[in-house]
C-alpha cells in the first residue's frame, strides 16, 4: 500500500515551487505532453521521457490592440460642503454671490465684475465721490485703485454703481488745485459739495462709469 507522509508532501511542494520559478524567469514555458494527454513543466532545455512529446510556447504574447472606449460612467456624488449663497432679486434674477456677512455681494453685469453692499432692501448706498467742479456736477473719479484686482469695489448711488473706468487716460490734479468731494449715505442723501485743498501734491484720479442697477427689483434674499 502506497503511504504518502507530510515530508513526501512538503518535498513536492517545493519541488513544484522550483519549477514556476524557473519557467517565470524564462520568455518560453517547455512541457512535456504524453499519449494521454496529461502535460507536464519541464525546465528551460529540459528532456522528455519515452512517448512524450515537449511544446515550447512564448510565456508573454505581442502587446494587442487597444480596445473601444469605454462607456460614460455614472454622475459622480455632489460636492461636499456649502458653495458661495447666491442672492436672488424679487424675479428670480442672479444679482450675484454672497461674500460675507457684512452683506459684500460680487455682482456681476455684462462685462463688469464688482463688489457692492446690499440687504433684503437692495443695495445700500455708500461712497465718497470726487470732482473738478465745485457743483459736482461733473463725471466723479475716485483716487485709490487697484488695477490688478480681481473685481473692483463700487461706489454706489441709488439704482447706479460707479466702477473704475481703465479704459480712459487717469487724471493728474496738480499741487495747488482744489478737489470737490461729495459722500452718498445709506439712506440715499448725499452730502454737498465739499472743497479740499489747496493740494500739497499732486493726485493721480481714475475716472469712474456708471453701470445701471435698475434691472433688480427688490427684495432680495439668498439661496
Amino acid at each position: 500500500m502506497l503511504q504518502i507522509t507530510r515530508s513526501t508532501i512538503g518535498f513536492a511542494a517545493i519541488m513544484l515551487l522550483i519549477a514556476v520559478v524557473a519557467v517565470v524567469a524564462t520568455d518560453e514555458i517547455s512541457a512535456c505532453v504524453n499519449p494521454a494527454g496529461q502535460v507536464r513543466l519541464v525546465a528551460d532545455g529540459g528532456a522528455c521521457r519515452p512517448q512524450e512529446q515537449l511544446v515550447i510556447w512564448n510565456s508573454e504574447g505581442p502587446e494587442g490592440p487597444e480596445g473601444p472606449a469605454g462607456s460614460e460612467g455614472p454622475q459622480g456624488p455632489a460636492a461636499s460642503g456649502l458653495g458661495p449663497a447666491l442672492v436672488i432679486d424679487a424675479n428670480e434674477t442672479i444679482v450675484g454671490h454672497f461674500l460675507n456677512r457684512s452683506g459684500d455681494v460680487l455682482v456681476h453685469i455684462a462685462a463688469d465684475y464688482f463688489v457692492a453692499a446690499a440687504t433684503r432692501q437692495g443695495f445700500v448706498p455708500a461712497g465718497t465721490f470726487i470732482h473738478d467742479q465745485e457743483d459736482c456736477t461733473d463725471t466723479p473719479s475716485v483716487a485709490t485703485v487697484n488695477p490688478d484686482a480681481l473685481a473692483q469695489g463700487a461706489l454706489v448711488k441709488p439704482g447706479e454703481a460707479w466702477v473704475p473706468d481703465f479704459a480712459v487716460v487717469k487724471v493728474v490734479v496738480p499741487t495747488g488745485s482744489f478737489l470737490f468731494r461729495q459722500s452718498v449715505f445709506a439712506d440715499g442723501t448725499q452730502s454737498v459739495c465739499i472743497p479740499q485743498g489747496p493740494l500739497g501734491s499732486p493726485v493721480t484720479l481714475t475716472p469712474l462709469r456708471m453701470v445701471p442697477l435698475s434691472a433688480f427689483i427688490t427684495p432680495f434674499r439668498l439661496q
